[in-house]
């Protein structure tokens, strides 16, 4: 029988090694580039690649190099492409909202790679969607979305970051990955500390997606 997960040991800063580091791609892509650096990343563990945003929401999928453990970024070694830039949302970012709408989160989850978009000041609180899905081929046309996660009205809450759940705690948290957003301007419509609720990615493309909260901050003592 599985263990309960309570009792594993828990992660502490001795269990860290700091291996080194590489660089992004330099070059110019078809009008897009990581010279504001990469927006955001998640790992695609069949590469194994990360796919890395631009600072304009395009997506591309590069090398991992062996890292150099050096203080001197030029002697960092530089990835290469295995994809160039696309949109992962193939003209869709509008549908969420016409000023200042970015990329942000990205995951691999089930041969696909799933992504959060967030209106960077949404002062009327308008964003009413937030995720979506894709194929991990980017100029395959494959994109299925948008949903409302969560709780209608709330899309501050969730719009962001994305990661797995280890098998062994997702029965315990309520889901196989987690979501969540703080501290964007309009701080009444987001959380106001680090946020986390569990959901399926696979649901992602519903028109809503129920979740789990695990934890979050509102402006409420």
């Amino acid at each position: 029988a599985q263990s309960d997960p309570a009792t594993l040991p828990l992660l502490s800063e001795k269990n860290l090694q700091y291996i080194g580091g590489f660089r992004l791609p330099a070059r110019q892509v078809d009008g897009e580039s990581f010279s504001f650096g990469g927006r955001v990343a998640t790992y695609n563990p069949a590469g194994p690649s990360p796919f890395v945003s631009s600072y304009r929401g395009a997506v591309a999928e590069v090398t991992i190099p062996t890292p150099v453990n050096s203080a001197y970024v030029n002697e960092l070694p530089f990835a290469s492409f295995l994809q160039p830039f696309a949109d992962p949302t193939e003209g869709h970012l509008k549908d969420v909202g016409i000023i200042g709408v970015n990329i942000a989160g990205l995951l691999v989850y089930g041969n696909r790679l799933y992504g959060a978009a967030s209106i960077n000041y949404d002062a009327n609180n308008d964003q009413h969607v937030s995720h979506f899905s894709r194929s991990l081929r980017l100029n395959e046309p494959s994109f299925s979305g948008w949903s409302q996660v969560w709780e209608k009205g709330r899309t501050g809450f969730v719009s962001g970051m994305m990661s797995l759940v280890p098998k062994e705690w997702q029965a315990r948290l309520g889901g196989p990955a987690v979501t969540g957003q703080c501290c964007i301007p309009i701080v009444s419509r987001t959380s106001v500390g680090p946020a986390a609720f569990a959901f399926d990615p696979a649901k992602i493309g519903q028109p809503a997606v129920g979740a789990t909260p695990l934890w979050y901050y509102t402006l409420t003592l």
